[in-house]
């Protein structure tokens, strides 16, 4: 069938596409000058089927000149120059209806002269509504989003077109002309969460599930933000993934505040418990205490019962209880704040003093309702005697970093260490013996000069100075490296070595890339409607498709036409159905309307509507076909739009916890959003009007309230407002409310916003100040003050106390260079080195104790306690802590340091040394000179056993049968008995000791002194002799025997008398009146010290030893170590036909002492044989593992088992047994975790009575 240029072969193509759309054909025939419309577009313009159109109202009735100028200057050009147009305009039908139209003209041209034009009108006055009401959403949608600091995205996976909302681009200030995909969102992604969003998106795609997440982006200028992301996935009719969609919030500044309040906490926990102090509150409505954890531990209650003011009161001491009630009552009475002090009285009778700090607080009229404040154990600040806290202070450089390295360098021996780590940076084999050449040969030619200048400077100045510099390592890869060190002297030879670490910053920025948009539209002049027409010859199986069908369908016009081309376009899951209609149709004669999908050759899915008409010869038979396609996809797409931007709309409420509402008082319209319904408890779509609205403000804030409703209804603009609501549960919610004031054409007030639940904001700003004033308290009575630090930015906050501390004034700006001014100048590298090693290592495992001097020259002590907060990737974020002034706690312990070294030269001076038994846990403590007398290291851990092994074999058996007499009777009565020493020489050692029980009687500790008696037994041997030899000599014996004994008696219980010599000495110079008498005193003075001095120091020369001595580790294999196991229990294993089995796959190797490992082993092992069950074969599974960077291990067996529940607790005790077995000592698993413990690690057990046990070791 042939085309042709006339309306009517067009009104039979297209007859049956008033079901498709509302769309009317048009014609003018220029040399006849006949126009021509059909019946549809007649029926748009509302006009009768005999109206004849004229030139002058060719396209209509047209409501706008502008738009009847633009038509006309168009239509000229198209006479004119055959130039094809499209235009959208306003028409007034017949009826006075105003429509919607979009025109679309093509000229019609024979050979080069326009003959005439034809053209396609089409009503889109629904799709224009639809469109508008899609605006106002959005409108809402985006007012929303800004306010939720909220966006929504849509993601199509088949085209890979990520669709961002307008408040979407703004949190990530992304410029709106530039496109977006998949790859452009992810390369926002904060590298650190990036691999946790990609799994995330991974997972969606295969369960059809969006969870919930929170991560962070990094913008372009680096700033970085948290979000908080829900969405959905969409599938198709099959289940497959189409889209997602979904909306994120910018949690940011919530992220913040939850931060900023668990740092308060942080910094109060470490307060108190730095500080041995609690906070606390009284509801004196209720009469209900709140305390803090620390608080329950002072008063030694259970952390979580009720407290009362009577409860407080029964533990308050007799004598201060009526002082307490009288604070209470003048802190009620004065409304300000009180510092007292009491004592308490706890359960066991143990008398505490504690300092109180209290504030009030008032509601709105005035009236106290609340106590706050802090109470702090002052005991030991009281006690003179108290125990000093150890201080370590440790330098280490460790390989937490990824790329780092640690090194020392000895120049005198040209002796290099380095980590394994560095072996790696600079690829160098572990096997080679280092010296300075093998770093220096791997340096880049060009930086050797400035190297070795840095190096001979630090060595000549013994002052390291940092330096960076590039390597060449194997395939000429370039590196740079950043080295950090210091100069020292070691201390076992006094060499001159420089250590440090070494840092590869060589890591390449990453580079992102942006997919290009490479599709390219074709645009025909059927492009407004997105139909195109079509015939079909059946009996010659000739097609023909108009331009835009060719365009809809993406089939090249050069390229043949069949119906199979049509038929292998259509979506293979609709192909069948489609054959089916057609087939059907050339049957019955009748071609039905039909939607089905097609694929293009690239992969796009389109919806087509398709209607049209079948030709027949008398016969009956088909002749022809004809229809129209239209291309719906748009239209399908923008009906689901409308529900989408609801549903992202609901989404952004729900996250925000955030409701909107329209109000039109003049019309009495009241529309609440469902996430607005459920703030205020309502049942959803229930009525709602304004007066429901004002009876549920709380009653306290409904006079404000109705008054900003009245300045509204004036036209008054509040745009913000902040009030509370009473539910019917009794429940008190805080709102903010923002709004928009619009007029309608007749001027009428309208106003639409939005509602935010802020309940837990405003009870977390709340709580975030009650925080704040009971750590001001808690610093204020501890002279200690809070701090904040970022390390990249070099921010620091100080609380107010700190402040005073430093005396500096308020609020002043707190810089590094400020807070190193301070610092006295022989403390100055301390602090430096303490910071860095803080910031290298990201955690502090020691105490800073420094000095700094004040404005008016007075220098204070300061004692600093760090910690170190880091993200979910082990990245710093800040650090925070606390100072304190213990200027006077210091002078108090050097005090004390004094005395007791002065005691302890008393102890050497008489060879007795002090002890402390601590009988549950087998651990005894012991004073320097009791190490001495008994001929051990300085380092040695003494307890039972290690003390029984140096007794003499002979007295052994009497020191084991006294020591179980004294626990037994509570006694300590004195004896004595011989030890034999290293080089075997025999001493005599006499103990005098107390016991310790604890509430329940049993004992706990003994404690006491032990003497070498050893001259005393000596010579009371040589007096016995000379008693029976030299009778004669009975007066003389006599009284050399009393000397002795005077001397005994002075050497046993007069330990202080050389100190107190010397303080009396000092007491009467000081209260001579002439300098002849002090004269004469201090030449006494000068010769008891040089007496003193004599003797001390030949004693400090014979005990002294050498400290701090590291024991040795190698890298062991636990293979080997299981080997040798074998062959010393080989014996063993043939006889109980054991299997042993192993998996080191995990963890092969361990730095670790050899002996103790070996011990580990075989102790174990053996213990599995020696408990063995006798009714099966022994099975021993022994497996490694790496659980948080610590190597562990586990031995299990299949043995007898232990009875965990009476004998766990006591399992690693000294003689504990278990089984009735003759080899059964007690001794083996007490010595393995002795082992253990001593290398850093731990070691516990599981067990069941006849099933087996289990052990499990961390090694450190």
């Amino acid at each position: 069938m042939g085309k042709g240029n006339s309306l009517s072969n067009h009104d039979e193509i297209l007859a049956t596409s008033n079901r498709v759309t509302k769309m009317g054909v048009f014609q003018y025939d220029i040399q006849q000058n006949h126009i021509d419309w059909n019946e549809t577009l007649k029926e748009i313009h509302e006009e009768s089927y005999d109206y004849i159109p004229t030139t002058e109202n060719f396209y209509g009735n047209i409501e706008s000149a502008n738009s009847k100028n633009q038509i006309l200057q168009a239509h000229q050009e198209a006479l004119r120059n055959g130039t094809p147009f499209e235009i959208d305009y306003k028409i007034v039908t017949a009826k006075g209806n105003t429509r919607h139209v979009r025109t679309s003209v093509q000229p019609i041209q024979k050979a080069i002269e326009i003959t005439g034009i034809y053209g396609v009108t089409m009503d889109i006055t629904e799709s224009e509504a639809q469109q508008a009401d899609t605006l106002q959403k959005l409108k809402q949608l985006n007012y929303a989003e800004k306010l939720a600091k909220s966006g929504s995205w849509e993601w199509d996976i088949a085209t890979d077109t990520l669709t961002w909302s307008e408040n979407f681009y703004v949190i990530f200030n992304h410029d709106r002309e530039c496109p977006v995909s998949y790859n452009t969102y992810l390369s926002y992604v904060h590298p650190d969460d990036k691999e946790k969003i990609i799994a995330k998106f991974e997972q969606a795609l295969k369960t059809n599930y969006f969870p919930e997440s929170s991560y962070r982006i990094q913008l372009k200028d680096g700033t970085i933000k948290t979000l908080n992301s829900i969405g959905k996935v969409i599938t198709d009719n099959i289940g497959e993934v189409i889209k997602m969609v979904g909306t994120c919030q910018d949690i940011t500044e919530k992220t913040e505040r939850e931060r900023e309040l668990l740092q308060k906490k942080r910094q109060l926990k470490l307060t108190e418990n730095n500080n041995k102090s609690g906070s606390w509150q009284l509801d004196l409505i209720k009469d209900e205490f709140k305390w803090t954890d620390n608080l329950y531990r002072i008063f030694d209650f259970k952390v979580g019962d009720k407290i009362n003011f009577k409860t407080l009161q029964d533990y308050i001491h007799p004598e201060d209880k009526e002082l307490v009630q009288e604070r209470f009552a003048e802190i009620i009475n004065n409304r300000k704040s009180h510092t007292f002090k009491h004592r308490i009285v706890l359960k066991d009778n143990t008398v505490r003093t504690v300092k109180v700090i209290s504030d009030a607080i008032t509601d709105s009229n005035g009236t106290v309702v609340e106590l706050i404040g802090t109470t702090q154990d002052i005991t030991r600040k009281i006690d003179i005697e108290q125990k000093l806290i150890e201080k370590n202070q440790l330098l280490n450089f460790a390989e937490h970093l990824t790329q780092m390295g640690y090194w020392r360098y000895k120049p005198e021996l040209n002796e290099v260490f380095w980590s394994d780590n560095l072996y790696k940076i600079f690829d160098h084999p572990k096997t080679n013996k280092l010296t300075f050449e093998s770093y220096f040969n791997k340096i880049h030619p060009e930086d050797k000069d400035f190297v070795k200048e840095k190096i001979d400077q630090s060595i000549s100045e013994q002052n390291f100075y940092d330096f960076t510099h590039r390597i060449i390592v194997s395939a000429n890869e370039i590196k740079v490296i950043q080295i950090i060190g210091k100069v020292t002297r070691n201390l076992n030879d006094g060499q001159l070595e420089l250590l440090g670490t070494c840092l590869d910053i060589s890591r390449n920025e990453t580079k992102e890339l942006e997919l290009s948009q490479k599709n390219q539209r074709l645009s025909i002049a059927e492009k407004m409607a997105m139909i195109g027409h079509w015939q079909w010859d059946t009996a010659k199986n000739t097609v023909y498709w108009s331009e835009n069908l060719h365009a809809i369908y993406g089939h090249d016009k050069n390229k043949p036409l069949t119906f199979e081309t049509y038929i292998n376009y259509v979506h293979e899951e609709d192909r069948e159905t489609v054959v089916t209609n057609l087939t059907n149709a050339m049957q019955n004669g009748d071609f039905p309307e039909s939607t089905y999908r097609i694929q293009l050759d690239d992969g796009t899915v389109k919806i087509i509507k398709s209607s049209g008409k079948i030709i027949l010869n008398k016969k009956g038979e088909v002749l022809e076909m004809s229809g129209i396609c239209q291309d719906i996809t748009i239209a399908r797409n923008k009906e689901l739009e409308l529900l989408e931007i609801n549903r992202q709309l609901n989404l952004a409420e729900q996250m925000a916890m955030l409701g909107m509402w329209v109000w039109k008082p003049s019309k009495n319209i009241f529309k609440w959003s469902e996430s607005l319904y459920k703030i205020y408890g309502f049942e959803s779509g229930s009525e709602v009007n304004i007066d429901i609205a004002i009876a549920m403000i709380y009653p306290p804030d409904k006079g404000r309230v109705q008054k900003v409703i009245d300045d509204l209804l004036k036209g008054i603009h509040q745009p913000r407002s902040i009030y509370r609501i009473l539910l019917d549960n009794n429940e008190i919610k805080t709102l903010e409310v923002r709004r928009e004031i619009y007029k309608d054409e007749h001027g009428n007030i309208e106003l639409f916003g939005t509602t935010q639940d802020i309940t837990h904001i405003v009870e977390t700003e709340q709580l975030l100040k009650e925080k704040n004033h009971l750590l001001s308290f808690t610093e204020e009575m501890a002279s200690m003050g809070s701090w904040q630090w970022n390390p990249y930015t070099g921010v620091s906050k100080w609380s107010d106390n700190l402040y005073k501390i430093y005396d500096l004034e308020l609020g002043l700006p707190i810089d590094m260079d400020l807070f190193l001014s301070r610092i006295h100048p022989e403390d100055s590298k301390i602090v430096t080195d303490h910071i860095a090693n803080v910031v290298t290592t990201k955690k502090n495992d020691s105490l800073l104790l420094y000095r700094i001097i004040l404005n008016d020259g007075t220098i204070r002590s300061l004692e600093l306690m760090a910690e170190v907060v880091k993200d979910n990737n082990g990245k710093i974020i800040e650090l925070i802590g606390t100072a304190q002034d213990v200027t006077d706690r210091i002078k108090r312990e050097q005090d004390l340091l004094e005395k007791n070294q002065l005691l302890n030269f008393a102890e050497q001076l008489s060879s007795i040394g002090y002890w402390k038994w601590d009988i549950v846990n087998d651990v005894m403590e012991k004073s320097e000179n009791l190490l001495k007398i008994l001929d051990f290291d300085q380092e040695t851990k003494l307890n039972f056993n290690t003390y029984i092994n140096r007794v003499h074999p002979v007295d052994r058996k009497k020191v084991i049968d006294v020591s179980r007499k004294i626990i037994e009777t509570k006694k300590f009565d004195k004896f004595h008995h011989r030890i034999i020493k290293n080089d075997n020489s025999i001493r005599s050692i006499k103990l005098i000791g107390e016991v310790i029980l604890d509430s329940e009687g049993n004992v706990i500790e003994l404690i006491g002194s032990s003497q070498d008696i050893t001259e005393q037994i000596e010579v009371q041997k040589k007096i016995l002799d000379t008693n029976r030899n030299l009778e004669k000599s009975t007066i003389t014996l006599t009284s050399k025997n009393k000397q002795l004994a005077e001397f005994n008696h002075i050497t046993s219980h007069n330990l202080r008398s050389p100190v107190s010599n010397l303080n009396a000495l000092l007491a009467i110079y000081k209260s001579a009146n002439n300098e002849t008498k002090k004269g004469e005193i201090f030449g006494k003075f000068e010769i008891v010290i040089g007496h003193l001095t004599e003797t001390l120091n030949a004693l400090i020369e014979t005990i002294a030893i050498k400290h701090n001595a590291v024991e040795t580790t190698q890298k062991l294999c636990f293979e080997q170590t299981l080997l040798k196991t074998k062959e010393i229990l080989a014996a063993e294993l043939i006889e109980s036909n054991a299997n042993i089995r192993c998996d080191f796959s995990k963890a092969k190797n361990v730095k670790y002492n050899p002996i103790y490992l070996e011990s580990i082993f075989l102790n174990l092992v053996s213990n599995s044989l020696k408990y063995k069950s006798e009714n099966r074969v022994p099975e021993i599974l022994i497996t490694s593992n790496i659980v948080n960077g610590k190597t562990t291990l586990e031995f299990k067996d299949n043995g007898l088992g232990i009875d965990m529940k009476s004998n766990g607790h006591k399992l690693f005790g000294l003689n504990k047994v278990f089984h009735k077995h003759p080899d059964a000592k007690g001794v083996g698993l007490f010595l393995t975790k002795a082992q253990i413990a001593a290398m850093g690690g731990s070691i516990s057990a599981e067990s069941k009575v006849d099933v087996g046990t289990s052990f499990f070791i961390i090694l450190n």
